[in-house]
């Protein structure tokens, strides 16, 4: 008929970003994890205790926020294609992203890609590594 089969990956890509498919609870994990009801009564799934320390400060603070909400594509430069990225927490009121990332799950080039698309679409940006808060612009100068 002419058309092509997308492959098993090829689907779960665009489910991831189109929002038809989330990522699932690994139930299997050794890291901290579970389900958060934040001070709106809104129910997310946090994937390790940085994210859940940002709940909790957020929480406490009444700051209005989701957690891997946006779908963004961007260019990975190290596999030279378009991927989609579920960033960690958005807070609307302030337009912001917020990534947080321990050093075993850090990649210096990839978030330096996500970074440089989330701002070209308009949002402030920053990343809580082990605990420690960077700007954009000091994730680009890393």
């Amino acid at each position: 008929i002419g058309f092509k089969m997308r492959t098993l990956s090829e689907g779960s890509r665009m489910g991831y970003a189109e929002g038809r498919i989330t990522p699932h609870e690994n139930v299997h994990s050794t890291f901290k994890q579970g389900w958060h009801t934040t001070w709106e009564n809104k129910r997310f799934y946090y994937r390790s205790s940085y994210e859940l320390d940002l709940c909790n400060e957020l929480d406490e603070k009444r700051v209005s926020y989701s957690m891997e909400s946006l779908r963004i594509q961007y260019f990975d430069s190290q596999k030279q294609k378009t991927r989609t990225a579920l960033p960690d927490f958005h807070l609307p009121v302030h337009n912001e992203i917020v990534e947080v990332k321990s050093e075993y799950f850090f990649d210096k080039v990839n978030m330096q890609d996500k970074f440089r698309e989330y701002k070209s679409r308009g949002y402030d940006c920053r990343l809580l590594l082990e605990h420690e808060e960077y700007s954009y612009e000091e994730v680009l100068a890393m």
